[in-house]
């Protein structure tokens, strides 16, 4: 996908994406539709009073934050193979909180499976270590998973990076989560560049009564910095670049 060169435009193609409307669990956060400044739609952040450990580990810790709805859209097939597009959406909504110099960050979306790839189980004759380490049982099986995309400069822009993983005028930090491996940070520079940092980032997840719940722990950007979002549903076969994503976001105030 290329570089979106007009703010105006990005609105133009939201209004196009479809969003399927199936119920959440219900929770106590107020609900907030996201101001359009300048052609661009920014997202409320807050300024909790809750330390950044409670609000990634109490439930409850988000009530009365303002929660948006995020648009998304599916990657379109690419390979010989890879599924059409049935129209269906996960509801998905963020919410922002500021806490010091960290950017907390709660996706709350559906869906109805918990899928997660099987540890590996040893075999009678032992084995070397590496192999329990390095391969999974399920090679056919994925995990749900999350991300929130960040331009690896932070700040206002005329123009945002690609949405494909960046590109290499713009690259981009990529702050992940997987139900199987945790959270950690990546990085690339284009479609095909994504790699690990080898870093780590304070986040938490569990499971709701209708899907998942993550929070992630990132560092504050400046105010209009550009925030893009990911979720992949395992139980659809969907991995590395096969996901359900949003078009670009700033961070307000």
């Amino acid at each position: 996908m290329a570089v979106i060169e007009v703010r105006a435009a990005w609105i133009l193609r939201l209004s196009g994406l479809l969003v399927a409307v199936v119920p959440m669990a219900a929770v106590a956060a107020a609900k907030a539709t996201p101001a359009v400044e300048d052609g661009a739609v920014v997202l409320s952040v807050t300024s909790s009073g809750r330390s950044a450990d409670e609000l990634r580990n109490a439930a409850d810790g988000w009530t009365g934050l303002e929660e948006a709805p995020l648009h998304l859209n599916l990657t379109p097939p690419i390979y010989e193979g890879d599924p059409v597009d049935d129209g269906a959406r996960p509801v998905a909504w963020v919410t922002l909180a500021r806490v010091q110099d960290k950017l907390l960050v709660r996706l709350r979306w559906q869906d109805p499976t918990e899928s997660r790839a099987r540890a590996p189980q040893r075999v009678p004759d032992g084995g070397d270590e590496r192999i329990y380490k390095e391969h999974s049982m399920d090679i056919e099986r994925f995990a749900d998973a999350a991300c929130v995309m960040v331009p690896a400069t932070d700040g206002e822009r005329a123009t945002y990076p690609a949405l494909m993983m960046g590109d290499k005028d713009a690259p981009v930090s990529l702050y992940y989560w997987d139900a199987a491996r945790g959270f950690e940070r990546l990085r690339a520079a284009g479609r095909g560049s994504t790699e690990p940092t080898g870093e780590s980032f304070p986040g938490a997840a569990r499971r709701t009564a209708g899907g998942w719940e993550v929070v992630l722990e990132l560092p504050a950007p400046a105010p209009r910095t550009p925030l893009a979002f990911a979720f992949w549903d395992g139980e659809r076969q969907q991995r590395a670049g096969l996901k359900y994503f949003s078009t670009w976001y700033e961070v307000g105030p």
